[in-house]
């Protein structure tokens, strides 16, 4: 196996691990699906040092995968940026509440 191959198969394992806790969790909220996004995108840039090395594709291909690769990563910081300060749960405790 190459080095390559090993990077590709730890961000597939870590991208099942991300969607997994995501699918699993009681609350859920759009920071966690960008996570994955940018995991996503990772594994897909991940894999394109594989095309790279592999020869699989010619520049187009590789291209492709690129772009796939960093549009992920994109789209999930465009997320988590987004929704950063949202609540990320419902709150019981009222602003005017200060615990006592």
């Amino acid at each position: 196996m190459t080095p390559a191959t090993l990077l590709v198969l730890f961000c597939a394992v870590m991208l099942v691990v991300a969607i997994g806790r995501f699918i699993l969790a009681q609350r859920r909220d759009w920071v966690d699906f960008g996570a994955i996004l940018v995991v996503f995108g990772i594994t897909v840039l991940s894999g394109l040092w594989l095309v790279i090395v592999r020869s699989w594709t010619e520049l187009g291909g590789w291209l492709t995968v690129a772009a796939i690769g960093i549009g992920m990563i994109a789209l999930g910081l465009v997320q988590i940026v987004r929704y950063w300060n949202e609540p990320r749960y419902e709150s019981t405790q009222s602003l005017e509440d200060n615990g006592f």
